[in-house]
């Protein structure tokens, strides 16, 4: 970060001290709704009195000039009703000789200035400096005399300090109020180097109209106006239109925060405040108005909106197919509001929770954030995703994603996705990771130029994305580090809660076994035993058999596309068939009989009763897998569960030849027994519930053993540390 040395100390020292002298660097954090306003007036006054001076020397005096001046406000940008009894003296000495009553007169003061310039209405008027909570002020006069006090050691007008200068030492104060609010830093403050990757990834150009709907103190929106500065002065252009900047914040103090922010940095734009979920401001007619880029970073996981949220929107923003993410996260929900605020050739860049690109893949339960997921990837609306290091964000050790969505892909970057992990891209601080300058510009001319890196990025088509089961996290994909690739352990834990909540079996075993049992009479019958109240039936009777095929192979067009062509190979694992060694496109899938979901899929050649069942409508099998398309007497969940129990009897029918084989004809006369279809329904439901849940400790097994995989590599090279802790019940 840049510093700008006065009297031998820089600016930003300067803040930062000035922000200790109420009760120290651990308490400063506590304070800063008073410490900013302040920094912020201070500024206001100091530029003030320059364009005061500025007239002083066209008419004379600066008697005169504050005469002028108030007989016509527009001469200035911000009018301060302040003025000292020698009008030779700066105007902020009108604050700095507060003596008595101090909070009391400042207060009053400020609210003056914002009285006179309805732009500054409720951003330093906002704080009273003369508050009390039972009985005791929240900071005493003496303690805002001291305060006052050393804010006035430095002059900060436009001779003293340029807009950029002094907008980067706000920011810097900024951040280390960050460094001290522990978790509600992620409400007003996302570090900046993330932001200059986000801003030099969405390359603003002159007049574009920017967005944030969740802008704390507005820093990504200031980051693009950065960048193209930066990208006009290498052009070497010095008249240029400025970005038109928007913003929404919900919390009051914050979006003060941002507002003050914006004017420090000599910027304009327009932060309106309140709930930008519920209730957007930025709309046009009966719609969402629209922008060329939009940039945020919404609070990770947010479980307050529920599927009535989703449901009452009137904006369109959740279409049919993507709409409520679940309760426990509305990281998509905000993708879906942002995707509706684009216009036709917008993009965006949303900093969200590492879960959000890869929860509910490879599970076979539904996952209503997967599909939502799914639904993006498949209308190919999202650009990119970089997979951030760890330990960078004020309010967690969490590394965080940057999610990129674009309106209007070029054509060669159509059905792809640019995965790129920078996990290993950091410097060590305190009491955070950073990326370095050389860090963000390898990160954004990768993701940029679109280029593949070894062990950093990786260009992913569509078909190796539904292979795996809509996970577009680039720690997938790309193994960053050398040797053997581990994950964050932050991210393992993550994972292991959400399993730790869906394997919790023992009320429902209690359940099942105290109200949902009852014994059954039997009978014998040619399969072998059975309730009496069942019938034998053929799979013929159970619905249509069809046996796959495999489009020819000398057409490659055919093949590596979105759709499953499924073999026995790829039975077995799991219920749902999620992934397949092959894939097909969709002239390829034309060749095959298309499968609807909840196929049952059984294996006729070499690997005899291996099952499985389809999990959606893209999916064909080869020659080696009959399936059965159940009618509507017969649960295809029980049907499936029937075949699992029947497997030895399948086996046993196969043709004995070098390679077993049941025919289609065979398959159609195999028996199984089954009662009516409302016991059908309730004996799947209880199988299916305990099948999901085995599924689900097996992978929190594989997800614990990573753990202990990592942790092992991490405490043996040094990475990391243990305190002396107590570990109740793992001794």
């Amino acid at each position: 970060m840049a510093k700008t040395e006065l009297n031998g100390k820089s600016l930003e020292s300067w803040l930062w001290d000035a922000a200790c002298s109420i009760r120290g660097a651990k308490e400063a954090a506590k304070y800063k709704d008073f410490i900013l306003p302040l920094v912020f007036t201070k500024r206001l006054c100091d530029v003030f009195d320059d364009e005061v001076n500025r007239i002083a020397k066209e008419v004379g005096g600066r008697a005169k000039a504050f005469k002028i001046v108030k007989s016509d406000k527009k001469l200035v940008r911000f009018y301060i009703p302040l003025k000292p009894a020698d009008t030779d003296e700066p105007v902020w000495s009108v604050i700095r000789k507060l003596a008595d009553k101090i909070g009391e007169q400042l207060t009053d003061h400020l609210r003056a200035i914002a009285k006179e310039n309805p732009k500054l209405e409720g951003i330093i008027d906002r704080v009273d400096f003369n508050a009390t909570t039972h009985g005791q002020r929240d900071i005493s006069d003496d303690r805002l005399s001291a305060l006052i006090e050393q804010i006035s050691l430095k002059r900060l007008g436009l001779n003293d300090v340029e807009p950029d200068i002094i907008g980067r030492s706000y920011e810097y104060l900024i951040r280390k109020f960050a460094e001290g609010s522990g978790q509600s830093a992620g409400e007003f403050y996302t570090p900046k180097e993330v932001g200059m990757v986000m801003a030099k990834i969405m390359e603003p150009e002159p007049g574009m109209e920017v967005y944030d709907p969740c802008c704390g103190s507005g820093g990504l929106l200031i980051k693009c106006q950065i960048v193209l500065d930066e990208q006009m002065n290498m052009r070497s252009r010095k008249n240029y239109a400025p970005l038109k900047i928007y913003g929404q914040e919900y919390i009051a103090m914050t979006w003060a925060m941002a507002n003050m922010n914006m004017i420090i940095h000599d910027m304009e734009g327009v932060i309106e405040i309140g709930d930008t979920f519920k209730n957007p401001k930025f709309r046009v007619k009966n719609g969402l108005q629209t922008f060329d880029r939009v940039v945020a970073n919404p609070m990770w996981n947010q479980d307050w909106f529920t599927e009535k949220d989703y449901d009452a929107d009137e904006f369109g923003r959740f279409p049919k197919g993507a709409g409520f993410p679940g309760k426990s996260s509305a990281d998509w929900g905000w993708a879906q509001h942002i995707l509706a605020s684009l216009n036709d050739k917008g993009r965006a860049a949303i900093v969200l929770d590492t879960g959000a690109v890869s929860r509910g893949s490879g599970s076979a339960n539904a996952s209503k954030e997967k599909q939502v997921r799914q639904w993006f990837v498949d209308n190919d609306l999202i650009e990119g995703v970089i997979y951030l290091p760890e330990n960078l964000f004020y309010n967690t050790t969490a590394p965080g994603i940057i999610l990129f969505l674009n309106r209007k892909k070029s054509a060669t970057r159509k059905n792809k996705i640019l995965l790129l992990n920078a996990i290993r891209e950091f410097e060590k601080g305190d009491p955070k990771n950073y990326i370095t300058d050389e860090g963000i510009a390898r990160i954004a001319e990768i993701f940029q130029g679109w280029h593949e890196k070894d062990k950093f990025s990786r260009i992913v088509n569509r078909a190796e994305i539904v292979k795996n089961d809509y996970n577009i996290s680039p720690s997938r994909y790309i193994h960053a580090a050398d040797g053997e690739e581990y994950r964050p352990i932050t991210e393992i834990v993550e994972e292991l809660e959400v399993l730790d909540k869906e394997a919790s079996i023992i009320k429902l075993i209690r359940k099942l076994f105290t109200e949902g049992l009852r014994g059954e009479k039997q009978k014998m019958t040619e399969i072998g035993l059975m309730p009496e109240n069942w019938d034998v039936v053929c799979i013929r009777d159970v619905g249509e058999v069809i046996t796959g095929t495999t489009p020819s192979t000398k057409h490659p067009e055919y093949y590596e596309g979105e759709y499953k062509l499924i073999s026995p190979a790829d039975l077995d694992a799991e219920k749902y068939v999620s992934t397949a060694h092959r894939t097909l496109t969709q002239k390829g899938f034309e060749q095959c009989r298309g499968l609807p979901k909840e196929t049952i899929l059984v294996g006729c050649i070499g690997n005899i009763g291996k099952i499985g069942m389809t999990n959606n409508d893209k999916c064909a099998t080869n020659q080696q897998i009959n399936s059965i398309i159940c009618n509507k007497s017969f649960n295809p969940h029980f049907v499936y569960y029937c075949l699992k129990f029947s497997r030895t009897r399948l086996e046993n029918i196969a043709a004995k030849v070098t390679v077993p084989i049941v025919n289609k004809s065979n398959f159609e006369d195999f028996k199984i027994g089954a009662p009516k279809k409302n016991q059908q329904d309730e004996i799947a439901k209880v199988l299916t519930v305990l099948d999901d849940k085995i599924e689900i400790l097996d992978k929190k097994k594989q997800t614990l053993l990573e753990l202990f995989h990592t942790l092992l590599h991490q405490l043996m090279t040094g990475h990391t540390s243990v305190n002396d802790i107590d570990l109740p019940g793992l001794q």
